[in-house]
């Protein structure tokens, strides 16, 4: 669904690399990937507030297993597929404030037993 697409890195920095997606057709912002780059492991905090995304691929927060705490607020982001979080088995903390969310399944946060704060609120 990504063909023809400007795909580029926009933000690297020294053990991971953010890559986005511009849709043509659409004019959305999409998120791929947050790539380790030395180890995924070591990243703890992902702040991804005012970055415009519109949709976050099934893959963007694949490996990032140590991560406690992931904020997505303020972009425009309507649906979260189910498995998302599925290997974000330590995130504490999830902030969705400010998006488009319509609808959200009952599974979308099934895997996250140590969940302590979700905040979706201006949806």
């Amino acid at each position: 669904p990504l063909n023809n697409n400007t795909c580029k890195c926009i933000q690297s920095i020294r053990t991971f690399e953010i890559f986005l997606c511009n849709d043509k057709e659409t004019k959305l912002k999409i998120l791929i990937s947050v790539q380790s780059i030395i180890q995924t492991n070591r990243l703890l905090n992902l702040d991804l507030r005012y970055f415009e995304l519109s949709r976050v691929e099934l893959s963007a927060f694949r490996n990032l297993i140590n991560l406690n705490s992931l904020d997505i607020g303020n972009n425009y982001i309507k649906y979260l597929q189910v498995g998302l979080f599925d290997q974000n088995i330590n995130l504490n903390i999830l902030n969705l404030d400010s998006n488009k969310i319509e609808i959200l399944k009952n599974k979308s946060f099934s895997t996250l037993a140590k969940l302590v704060r979700l905040s979706f609120r201006y949806n």
